[in-house]
């Protein structure tokens, strides 16, 4: 099995690989593009995600900077997602995201792990698992979806850090909130 093969598969890897940071570079450079693209140039906003992502639904909008270890290869966006700035899309699996979907500001969503073992990390070992998002998932700012996690539709997801106070996430599932 080739190490691409593995960046699927779970199983532990090496993604210094020289073949896999080829293509990852060429996404980086698109990825580096899109980020500087102008906020009056939203067609080309949308045309260069259909170029960068696997698949990106209808009317779907991606404020920039946008940060991708492959710019968006291995995501899935269904129609009507929103992302707020600084998404970060740890893509070396598959991300899939539901129809209607909206990330606020600082949102993370990571397929990557290390091994718990030093010795693994030394030489730079890393495994991916995918990440499954329903529909009408609300990510509140600073939130963070890792690896090997799915979460179900109508769901709410955020993360709340006071200085008196740990940091504590909430996931609410048909739930509504009033402020």
């Amino acid at each position: 099995m080739t190490e691409k093969e593995k960046m699927f598969s779970g199983e532990l890897y090496l993604p210094g690989d020289e073949n896999i940071m080829k293509e990852q570079l060429e996404c980086l450079d698109k990825l580096y593009d899109f980020n500087l693209t102008r906020p009056s140039e939203l067609e080309k906003r949308t045309a260069m995600l259909k170029e960068m992502f696997a698949e990106i639904g209808d009317d779907c909008y991606i404020e920039p900077p946008l940060h991708s270890n492959w710019g968006g290869k291995h995501c899935h966006f269904g129609k009507g997602v929103y992302a707020n700035f600084n998404l970060t899309l740890v893509d070396d699996t598959h991300i899939y995201v539901g129809d209607y979907t909206l990330f606020g500001p600082n949102v993370v969503v990571a397929t990557a792990g290390h091994p718990i073992h030093p010795e693994l990390r030394e030489k730079t070992y890393q495994y991916n698992f995918p990440v499954r998002i329903g529909i009408y998932l609300l990510m509140l700012l600073q939130s963070a979806i890792l690896a090997k996690f799915s979460v179900k539709s109508t769901s709410m997801i955020w993360n709340t850090t006071s200085k008196t106070e740990k940091s504590t996430t909430a996931i609410f599932k048909n739930q509504t909130l009033m402020l």
